[in-house]
């Protein structure tokens, strides 16, 4: 017993978020098991780049998340992030140096005044958040078909007609819409795209019409 209130102790200690989040839900890790379920862990894709952290588009480095370097195949694996930051960084650091060289600062820059507009994040931009986290966790989620990805497809469209959308949100819906069409064009499982309806790895994947 003693060793079981260390442990929980221990626990508690070194996960104090954890824990507590625990309790306010009303679970309590030392006394039973805490339900689990899939959870979305991270994003597979990004800024498609060469050795160097080049993009296709002139001007354009990407490194870090963002970039997606192929070093690790075609998924993002976890714990990648040390070699992408360091290895790629450093190479998109020295190409920069070589390659665009910055002009010098004419002006000192503690006399620079930048002002950076704000967007406040008003009623209809919360609820559209909303509306695309659900929608992307129950159409778009572990397991995809043609209905639900053409629901979600079609609820985007839908979402994207407001005016006066704060820009972070416009940007995750372009996001959102852009993921669900390549989704419901790939008509095959490949990595952690798993379509229902066609459970299979296919060579050439056939192109579905969003409807």
């Amino acid at each position: 017993a003693a060793e079981v209130i260390a442990a929980m102790n221990q626990m508690a200690e070194e996960f104090p978020t954890a824990w507590s989040h625990c309790l306010e839900h009303g679970l309590d890790p030392g006394a039973e098991p805490l339900p689990v379920s899939p959870a979305a862990h991270y994003h597979m894709g990004g800024v498609a780049v060469d050795a160097s952290g080049r993009s296709s588009l002139a001007g354009l480095w990407a490194c870090g998340e963002v970039g997606r370097t192929g070093a690790h195949g075609a998924n993002r694996l976890a714990s990648n992030s040390l070699l992408e930051a360091l290895v790629f960084g450093r190479r998109v650091g020295l190409d920069l140096a070589t390659t665009a060289p910055l002009p010098p600062i004419q002006t000192p820059v503690d006399r620079l005044h930048i002002e950076i507009p704000t967007f406040a994040a008003g009623r209809e931009s919360r609820q559209v958040r909303a509306e695309i986290r659900h929608t992307m966790w129950a159409d778009v989620g572990l397991a995809r078909d043609h209905r639900g990805l053409s629901r979600a497809a079609r609820h985007f469209e839908r979402l994207a007609t407001p005016t006066g959308l704060a820009p972070e949100t416009r940007n995750l819906l372009t996001v959102a819409r852009l993921i669900t069409r390549a989704a419901l064009a790939r008509t095959e499982s490949r990595g952690a795209h798993y379509r229902v309806d066609f459970p299979a790895v296919r060579e050439t994947s056939r192109e579905a019409a969003v409807s």
